[in-house]
């Protein structure tokens, strides 16, 4: 199965578990979360996966791409 790039207008499903994983991992990294769970592509989603991006040395982008997700 292919991976796709979850970004705004990406399916609700999908968002939402990109930001559980955001999530957990933020509470291990720094203690408090940059994201919290809703399901909605925000500027609040954009701005933990660009802090995600720039921890791993990724492109940083604000687009959960195909590197971003196997990183996480």
């Amino acid at each position: 199965m292919a991976v796709s790039n979850i970004k705004r207008n990406s399916d609700k499903k999908e968002i939402f578990d990109l930001q559980n994983m955001l999530y957990v991992i933020s509470l291990y990294e720094n203690g408090k979360p940059d994201v919290i769970p809703d399901g909605i592509f925000g500027d609040e989603t954009k701005n933990a996966i660009i802090k995600f991006q720039l921890g791993n040395q990724i492109e940083q982008s604000g687009v959960a791409d195909y590197n971003t997700l196997q990183k996480i």
